[in-house]
């Protein structure tokens, strides 16, 4: 166990580094990539990477939108439940929620021992519970299917779908992913069909 915390520190210690050079050498990346592609599909490749680059930015603006969202919700419920420090906790909570539930679990924990601290065990305990189970509810049922598969172009029950299979295959990390991978499929799977549309095989005749 002490071995693993330890390669986790070192991975989190070279993350920067590793992402200062890949946007450093980004472009030169991209265009070595781009020149292995043969000239008679680099067209339809272009394209469909120009779609999928306009996808992804699309989540990361969706995620930070929910964010945002979630950092006001927090901050507000857990202002109404009497705990010191709710505008910090609730900003801290919705900033860490770009790793799914990684900031309600954050938030939980350092709001309940606030309460703790300064209620004791008494029915601000529940107050906190229930502001975090009443934000959550709002980030599952409306924020992330509405807002973020909105902008990538994906239905609200896809997203709601893409979350659940991500999530029991691959925990926090599956759910993180669940949603750009859908929407590469989504735009993959429409060049597919367009394909097929437009083939013999769609216009034979019987």
């Amino acid at each position: 166990s002490g071995l693993g915390f330890f390669t986790n520190i070192v991975n989190l210690a070279l993350l920067p580094v590793f992402t200062f050079y890949l946007l450093r050498d980004w472009d030169r990346l991209t265009q070595f990539v781009a020149d292995l592609v043969p000239p008679r599909h680099r067209k339809r490749v272009y394209r469909l990477t120009s779609e999928v680059d306009t996808r992804l930015a699309a989540f990361v603006r969706g995620q930070i939108t929910v964010c945002t969202c979630l950092a006001v919700i927090y901050s507000v419920l857990l202002w109404f439940s009497g705990i010191d420090m709710p505008f910090t906790i609730g900003i801290l909570a919705g900033a860490l929620f770009i790793v799914p539930y990684l900031g309600t679990v954050v938030g939980v924990t350092l709001a309940s021992i606030l309460c703790l601290m300064k209620f004791g065990i008494d029915i601000h305990l529940v107050y906190v519970g229930l502001a975090f189970a009443v934000a959550q509810a709002i980030e599952g049922w409306f924020l992330t299917p509405y807002i973020v598969g909105d902008k990538v172009g994906l239905h609200p029950l896809v997203v709601m779908l893409a979350l659940l299979v991500g999530g029991s295959l691959g925990g926090i990390w599956g759910m993180f992913l669940a949603i750009p991978v859908t929407a590469i499929l989504n735009v993959l799977g429409q060049e597919w069909i367009d394909v097929y549309r437009t083939s013999g095989v769609f216009h034979e005749d019987k």
